[in-house]
């Protein structure tokens, strides 16, 4: 998971998830593998090279593609960024509820990691918290791209898997095949600058990733 983290910055939920659970010994074996990944790119590329690359982040004016399903990405289609012809011009309040809502979500996150791994937790619980920070990174993170989808087969296992727990599993399992197909939406890119306004692409199509994270996360707290 550090390696990963490495390669993409996203990973980094799990740090976060590891420490919530007081898991020392995995977070210093995060910590050194993301070091790692880290020094290899120094050696490789240079060190400007990966400043370069935090430069070109800082720069991002593109959160509003269709491909986003991050909560930043859902309220920039909304509300603006620069360079975009959002539903509502409201940059600000993009920026406000991206971050607020960030910050639930990672609340959120730790809040789960810490219900997995209580007193009398189940290997069952373990899973369901992993699975919720691999859906809450996609949402968190500001370029949570649909591209990253095949990573939600280890979610969608496991709450199909332990559904069978439930008196309304068939409800939770038609939420979860419902979420799925969200997930699989076939939709061409349409970058920033070409939404147009269009509510029905902003609402709908668009819109189908983040709705589809969202499911996960109710399922997996259920």
């Amino acid at each position: 998971l550090g390696i990963l983290a490495g390669n993409k910055l996203f990973f980094g939920a799990f740090l976060i998830f590891v420490l919530a659970r007081r898991e020392w010994r995995a977070s210093v074996f995060f910590v050194a593998g993301g070091v790692f990944t880290l020094l290899i790119s120094a050696v490789g590329a240079g060190l400007p090279s990966i400043l370069d690359y935090l430069r070109v982040l800082g720069g991002v004016t593109w959160y509003s593609a269709t491909w986003n399903s991050s909560i930043l990405g859902f309220v920039t289609r909304l509300f603006g960024e620069p360079g975009n012809d959002p539903l509502i011009r409201i940059p600000l309040l993009a920026s406000i509820l991206g971050k607020s809502f960030s910050l639930l979500g990672l609340g959120l996150l730790i809040l789960m990691a810490r219900r997995g791994h209580s007193k009398g937790s189940t290997q069952g619980l373990n899973d369901l918290a992993f699975s919720a920070c691999i859906v809450l990174m996609l949402i968190v993170s500001p370029l949570g791209w649909m591209y990253y989808f095949p990573f939600l087969l280890i979610p969608l296992t496991v709450i199909w898997r332990e559904s069978l727990r439930l008196p309304e599993r068939g409800w939770i399992r038609a939420g979860l095949i419902s979420a799925w197909l969200l997930s699989t939406t076939p939709k061409l890119l349409v970058q920033s600058d070409h939404l147009e306004g269009d509510p029905v692409l902003i609402l709908g199509w668009a819109g189908t990733y983040f709705y589809s994270l969202i499911i996960f996360v109710v399922l997996l707290w259920r």
